[in-house]
């Protein structure tokens, strides 16, 4: 997967001519005082621009074969590969003249965390920082399949524990990583609720997606529900599906999965479409040098999809947007800001004064309604919310009812034999509670995600909409009025493409409404509020079920029931595994109910501060409108009291800064055609 250097050179080329030309726009706004959410948005722009990164994420289950895949992708064994639950953490593989390895850890590790399988230098290195903040160490790439892999000699209760690592960095002298190019190798969609929750977090920093399935099990609940509710609403419109293990099943069988994957998927991407390989028959004809074997695996079409991407496309995958953007800030700039300055130097001082104390009250009136609405935006969100906190309750309460039915048709692989060790007896024990937490977690796992898609979700974009369309007339009203008094010290209207409330509010905040902005009006009412919804329901669901989880955690459970327990099983050599089915069940239902109520709590927090977010946003933006006329208008009598020729001097820098805006926007579609051409010339 190499990578064409003359592409990136000009790729290089325009990022400069980009930067330069938003670093200018940006001194031409602070020379001309215009609003400082404009200049803080230029700077945002400039720093997206200049960021040289670009993350792939490869996203699958478990046995889907991501390191494998990514392996053959890059054309060597950069990852280890297992057929057990092979990648336990987040791995960016990346550019560097030599090999090595860093581990990162996460903040906080457990202090009852279980350490078998963890390497004694990583112990040692964890314990003299008192296993919080702990710093990253460089490891021996050799050894990596200590970290990133769950090891087969673990015991089931300790491999339920949570990694003590955050991610692993890899770095290796490919040319494919060269220029910023990251891959990132992430845990698999159905293990435990924790690894695809830290895959959704990671995504958040991710630039383009490659979504892997097993020919096997394609199209499963997790990875269809994984799809619809965080690739798509966090603006991945072209991830690139492929369908790996071709080489397993017969052309019957494969032409059965491609009429599915045309079915399921259609729609859901543009990249070239679908993509059926067999990752390890690539790997392998790559090592054997055999061409005619890796064009066959299908590897060689997708790699050649993937360079095309990253040398043609890449570039206007990063610029394209800000460059649309940018062209929307300098339009405003010309429209509004420019413009109102130039009429309002027309204006007689007097007359202007006059009408700037008539319209003061009008200025105070809007500030009453803005505390009106958040006031009812707050008043909603406390009525709504009961419900979500019902949801939750009753949530916690069909587990706590669901686990002694789980439990008691349960049958435990392990046996209770009549042994006379103490030992002995506590390691049955400990090996029959292992096997019931196991199936509990999994029992928990899938409860929380049929409840989290059919009742929670639903539940909070419902809330959504009711809370804040609600307030859609009210708000207009506002921004109206604050148009007509524009108008009367301008003569024009500020702003003249009719915008919904929310879309002005995500403009006015920062949150530019054709960058997926949350708090649109299409936001709130379609597509991207069930991306908030979905956000918000894994966070909060992902919050619920994980509390239920690290509750059932068999290490836990085996050392608060005890010896004492093992004494009452085995007493007088009796197998009683219902009395350890019951102190089992008691005790971890009891565990539930006695925290239900302070998780229920916590959870119900975070989504009122979510929701009370989107209220202050929106109070911010009548703020900013306000404040942002009223700041104008002064502005232009302080210029008009420092005389004509100060007025002449003003009005010749507006001018001027017109002129300069011109030119830059003459430039940016320049720019734009030429990212376009790109794209139609790699196209063919």
């Amino acid at each position: 997967m190499p990578e064409n250097t003359d592409r990136y050179a000009e790729y290089k080329e325009r990022q400069k001519r980009l930067s330069e030309m938003i670093n200018r726009a940006e001194k031409l706004l602070r020379s001309l005082d215009a609003d400082p959410q404009k200049i803080k948005l230029l700077a945002e722009l400039d720093q997206r621009v200049s960021d040289d990164s670009f993350k792939i994420m490869v996203v699958g289950e478990f046995n889907s074969g991501k390191s494998t895949f990514i392996n053959s992708m890059l054309g060597e064994a950069v990852l280890p590969t297992a057929i057990v639950r092979c990648t336990a953490i987040i791995n960016e593989i990346k550019w560097s003249e030599k090999k090595k390895a860093v581990i990162h850890f996460s903040e906080t590790i457990p202090a009852d965390m279980p350490m078998d399988g963890i390497p004694e230098e990583i112990k040692k290195h964890m314990a003299s920082h008192g296993f919080k903040n702990v710093p990253p160490i460089e490891i021996p790439y050799d050894e990596i399949s200590d970290y990133v892999v769950i090891p087969r000699d673990v015991s089931r209760q300790n491999m339920e524990f949570e990694s003590p690592y955050k991610k692993l960095e890899l770095f290796w002298p490919l040319p494919a990583l060269k220029n910023g190019v990251m891959i990132i190798d992430s845990p698999g969609l159905n293990d435990r609720q924790t690894k695809t929750v830290i895959t959704s977090d990671y995504l958040k920093m991710t630039d383009a997606v490659i979504f892997l399935f097993s020919v096997h099990q394609a199209f499963t609940d997790t990875e269809m529900s994984f799809i619809e509710s965080r690739i798509g609403p966090q603006g991945f419109d072209k991830p690139y599906f492929v369908i790996n293990k071709i080489d397993q099943v017969s052309s019957e069988d494969l032409e059965m999965v491609r009429e599915d994957a045309e079915q399921r998927l259609e729609g859901l991407t543009s990249n070239g479409g679908i993509w059926y390989v067999s990752a390890l028959k690539a790997l392998e004809a790559r090592k054997n040098f055999d061409a005619e074997g890796y064009a066959a695996s299908g590897m060689e079409g997708f790699s050649e999809e993937l360079r095309d991407y990253l040398t043609c496309k890449r570039g206007g995958a990063k610029l394209s947007q800000p460059i649309k953007q940018f062209s929307r800030i300098l339009e405003d700039v010309l429209l509004k800001d420019i413009s109102d300055q130039r009429a309002m130097l027309g204006k007689d001082l007097e007359a202007l004064e006059r009408e700037y104390e008539s319209e003061k009250p009008r200025l105070d009136k809007l500030r009453s309604q803005r505390d009106r609405i958040y006031d009812g935006f707050i008043n909603r969100i406390n009525i709504e919310i009961s419900d979500i906190e019902a949801l939750l309750v009753n949530f916690y309460d069909d587990i706590a009812n669901s686990i002694p039915g789980w439990v008691n048709e349960y049958k435990p692989k392990t046996k209770l034999k009549t042994v006379s060790g103490a030992q002995q007896k506590q390691d049955q024990m400990n090996a029959v509670i292992s096997e019931l937490s196991g199936m509990v977690m999994d029992k928990i796992d899938e409860k929380h995600e049929h409840w989290r898609k059919t009742l929670f979700e639903p539940l909070i974009q419902d809330k959504l909409r009711v809370i804040f369309m609600s307030a859609e007339g009210a708000l207009n009203d506002v921004f109206s009025e604050i148009d007509s008094i524009n108008k009367g010290f301008t003569g024009r209207f500020a702003n003249a493409k009719p915008r919904s409330a929310w879309d002005r509010i995500a403009g006015d905040t920062g949150q530019m409404p054709t960058a997926g902005t949350e708090i649109s009006y299409a936001g709130i009412t379609g597509g991207v509020g069930k991306g908030i919804a979905a956000s918000v329901a894994v966070e909060i669901g992902a919050f619920a079920a994980l509390g239920l989880l690290g509750l059932a955690n068999p290490f836990i459970i085996a050392a608060l029931l005890g010896g004492g327990v093992a004494a009452n099983i085995f007493a007088g050599g009796n197998m009683q595994m219902n009395a350890l089915k019951k102190q089992f069940t008691d005790d971890l239902v009891g565990k539930i109910r006695a925290s239900s109520a302070e998780r229920t709590a916590e959870s119900v927090t975070k989504i009122y501060n979510k929701f009370t977010q989107i209220a202050n946003t929106a109070n911010a933006s009548i703020d900013v409108e306000i404040n942002d006329t009223q700041k104008r208008v002064t502005d232009i009598i302080r210029q008009l009291r420092k005389g004509e020729e100060s007025t002449e001097k003003k009005r010749n820098a507006l001018a001027d800064a017109e002129n300069e805006i011109v030119i830059l926007m003459g430039k940016l579609s320049v720019l734009l055609a030429e990212l376009a051409k790109l794209r139609i010339d790699s196209d063919r």
